[in-house]
C-alpha cells in the first residue's frame, strides 16, 4: 500500500477478512487503508 501512494495511482481499500482472536489487527489494517487514502488526496 505504501509503495502505491508514493507512485499515486488511485488507492482503493482492500478485503479484510475477519481474523478470530486478530480483531484488533483487522482494525488496524482498515484504518490504515483509510489513512493512506487521505493521505494520497491531500497530495494529489
Amino acid at each position: 500500500m505504501t509503495i502505491a501512494a508514493d507512485k499515486g495511482p488511485p488507492l482503493t481499500n482492500k478485503e479484510v477478512p475477519e481474523m478470530e482472536r486478530y480483531s484488533k489487527i483487522r482494525q488496524r489494517i482498515l484504518d490504515l487503508q483509510v489513512a493512506l487514502q487521505f493521505c494520497g488526496e491531500a497530495t494529489g
